[in-house]
């Protein structure tokens, strides 16, 4: 299924049908997993997940995802592709990660305020790798934190074995406010700090739902194509490679889940056909398939 606008509003409706809102939860993700875990909501339909605000939110690598006040919280369980479903995951790859964050970038309320900010010399909002999106500030040489996305796989007991039936794609964006980061390796922005009034009243989480799914489907069809077709996904990389903050940037990569453990650094040359992260040191071109990355300054 190709997500044009059409196709999309099917999908849109389908995906209210089974869309439950919160208006406080532990974490969308969380609760989201395990009602299909349980088999509450059937693994085989598309499900939403959102609320006003989460206590537990968590992000990558087992972080934990501070929440502000009007902020997005939104998770939506894609299931892998059947003969009976026209829409869903064919199969796995680092790609996905790379290609939500691409879409997410390429909503229309970020690409109009990029062309503001490109009018004005300013850095334009992107991709860090995996996926977090936000804005790199040369004054302050710091990483902004606009959102984040977080993938899991679902996985159920089918025949005295564990399925993969599905995959929950996790979206947090600070819309009204900003939290305090009180260490880390980023500070964190929101869409109100970043807006201009030319671009009329400021979205609220609500009015962000559909984008957000629209461009998460988005990212599972250009994926299915990519998988399922001869072409490589030379172009695909190029046009990420150019909206990534990363690229061309010194950096220091932390393998495991905080910023303590074994770290690597150099020059980002951008990401490969694989999704993985390459710098360049002195040993050579390392490839990261996973970790956190910080820019140095």
């Amino acid at each position: 299924m190709n997500v044009n606008q059409s196709n999309f509003d099917q999908l849109w409706q389908t995906i209210q049908n089974h869309h439950e809102h919160h208006a406080s939860i532990l974490s969308t993700n969380t609760e989201l997993k395990n009602t299909v875990i349980r088999g509450e909501k059937s693994h085989s339909l598309l499900h939403l997940m959102t609320a006003d605000h989460q206590s537990l939110g968590r992000g990558q690598h087992g972080r934990s995802w501070v929440s502000s006040q009007g902020a997005v919280f939104l998770s939506l369980y894609v299931p892998m592709q059947s003969q009976t479903q026209d829409f869903g995951i064919n199969q796995l790859s680092g790609l996905i990660s790379l290609l939500v964050g691409f879409y997410l970038i390429k909503m229309p309320i970020i690409t109009q305020m990029n062309q503001i900010r490109q009018t004005m010399n300013l850095p334009k909002i992107g991709v860090k790798w995996a996926n977090d999106l936000g804005v790199f500030d040369e004054d302050s040489q710091r990483f902004w934190k606009l959102a984040g996305v977080l993938i899991e796989p679902i996985f159920v007991a089918k025949n005295d074995h564990r399925s993969l039936v599905g995959l929950v794609f996790g979206v947090g964006m600070n819309v009204q406010h900003a939290p305090i980061i009180q260490s880390g390796t980023y500070q964190a922005t929101s869409l109100n700090m970043l807006w201009y009034p030319s671009l009329g009243a400021l979205p609220s989480a609500q009015d962000l739902y559909q984008p957000i799914c629209q461009a998460i489907c988005r990212a599972i069809f250009h994926h299915h194509q990519l998988m399922t077709s001869q072409k490589t996904a030379t172009g695909f990389i190029n046009q990420f490679n150019q909206m990534h903050l990363l690229t061309d940037r010194q950096v220091e990569i932390f393998t495991q889940n905080d910023d303590t453990g074994n770290r690597l650094s150099g020059k980002c040359l951008g990401v490969d056909e694989r999704g993985a992260l390459l710098v360049q040191n002195e040993q050579g071109i390392q490839t990261i398939f996973a970790g956190t990355a910080k820019m140095m300054t």
